[in-house]
């Protein structure tokens, strides 16, 4: 039961106890009660996918601490640390080590931007869906060979490997690859997420 013209409205995971089919469902009305009311609703997840479709602003916690705080948009575009982009995001952000030994990725970054103080800059992430594959090499095409192919009904993860490093590629076109071809991985420079060696955001500009 809700109350009458509430100011302001908690809920705790609401949603929890549901079946799939019946969450969209109240996620749809809680977004329309939102919309008709304009009450403030505080709503407590641990279901990313519930923030990101209800929040007008996400306040990300981990183990009591405050993370970030931002729209759907600027929390999934620009990740505040490492934390909340492994959190947020259906699939999860493809992690590249900088640090020595460099691998074939991470060898391909150290060329591509100004890394020269990568002693603070360890980790390169992209998200699945942000990687462009391509039969030709492009502009800054690294070669990859394809081991996998992943329907989960409506979309499709595609696992790519070089040498010791793997990503992990989800689309929603059909594939026209098949396993064991080799592709062009384009990592657009606008894509990439780079963190220092406490987890933090770190900016680099490309050369």
């Amino acid at each position: 039961m809700l109350a009458v013209n509430p100011g302001v409205l908690l809920l705790d995971e609401p949603l929890s106890n549901l079946d799939a089919t019946l969450r969209l469902e109240m996620r749809a009305e809680l977004r329309r009660l939102h919309e008709t009311f304009g009450t403030t609703i505080v709503f407590v997840s641990h279901d990313q996918w519930e923030a990101m479709t209800l929040a007008t602003t996400i306040a990300v916690m981990s183990a009591g601490q405050m993370q970030q705080v931002g729209t759907p948009d600027q929390i999934y575009a620009a990740p505040a640390n490492r934390f909340v982009a492994e959190f947020i995001g259906t699939h999860k952000l493809n992690m590249i080590p900088l640090y020595p030994p460099l691998s074939h990725l991470a060898q391909h970054l150290h060329q591509r931007f100004s890394l020269h103080d990568s002693e603070h800059t360890e980790l390169c992430g992209i998200r699945p869906e942000e990687i462009v594959l391509s039969a030709e090499a492009g502009n800054n095409g690294v070669a990859m060979t394809i081991d996998n192919i992943m329907p989960t009904g409506g979309s499709w993860i595609i696992e790519l490997v070089t040498g010791n490093d793997r990503l992990f590629h989800s689309t929603q076109l059909r594939p026209r690859w098949q396993p064991h071809q080799q592709v062009f991985c384009q990592l657009l420079s606008h894509s990439l997420h780079f963190f220092n060696r406490h987890g933090l955001r770190h900016e680099i500009a490309a050369q």
